[in-house]
């Protein structure tokens, strides 16, 4: 068990660090920019207004004309409704959607060390596919943006895990704790 811990110490530390290399604190704090702005600015009012207009959970709003009165279609809004109330307790800071977005890819990642302890005898092993996954160009870009992609693949690995458990112990909660976190994966990010 010892390993497994020094391996994740490892794993976090290579986490941080990359974090840090990357100036990725001044990155968190930009507003929508770069690369598919516009559909980031959309991730951005949702959840602005589910802030401003107390909007039920069902019914996410953009400051368009699109649909009725700004009201359209989208993937499932957990993501900017949580970053809502972020916005009520301590005020709107765009930062909160991007450190949402990036604490789940951080969190994927950790479960793809986690699969990789199940496969791997040797458990230092482990830390390639995860650090190669955590520190990928695009997934770290899209990881730490407002776009709901990344987030939708870390839910993927994260309910892998819990589906790998449960194909080694035959818990039934663990089946259930994975369709649910694929079927959050899946709502999230419907187009991919």
């Amino acid at each position: 068990m010892k390993l497994h811990l020094k391996v994740i110490f490892v794993f976090c530390c290579c986490c941080l660090l990359t974090f840090l290399l990357s100036d990725s604190l001044s990155i968190i704090k930009l507003r929508p920019q770069s690369v598919h702005a516009w559909r980031q600015a959309d991730c951005v009012s949702y959840t602005l207004n589910y802030y401003q207009n107390n909007q039920s959970f069902f019914e996410p709003q953009t400051h368009t004309l699109v649909g009725k009165n700004g009201h359209a279609a989208s993937e499932f809004p957990l993501l900017y409704f949580i970053t809502a109330r972020f916005y009520k307790w301590f005020g709107v800071h765009e930062w909160f959607l991007r450190a949402l977005n990036f604490l789940i890819f951080f969190i994927g990642c950790l479960c793809l060390l986690l699969i990789g302890f199940q496969f791997f005898d040797n458990k230092w092993l482990s830390l390639v596919p995860a650090l190669f996954t955590f520190t990928s160009p695009f997934l770290y870009y899209y990881g730490l943006n407002f776009l709901p992609d990344v987030p939708a693949l870390s839910l993927a690995l994260m309910g892998s895990l819990f589906a790998f458990k449960y194909t080694r112990n035959k818990n039934v909660v663990l089946w259930y704790v994975a369709v649910l976190v694929f079927s959050l994966a899946m709502l999230i990010k419907v187009s991919a």
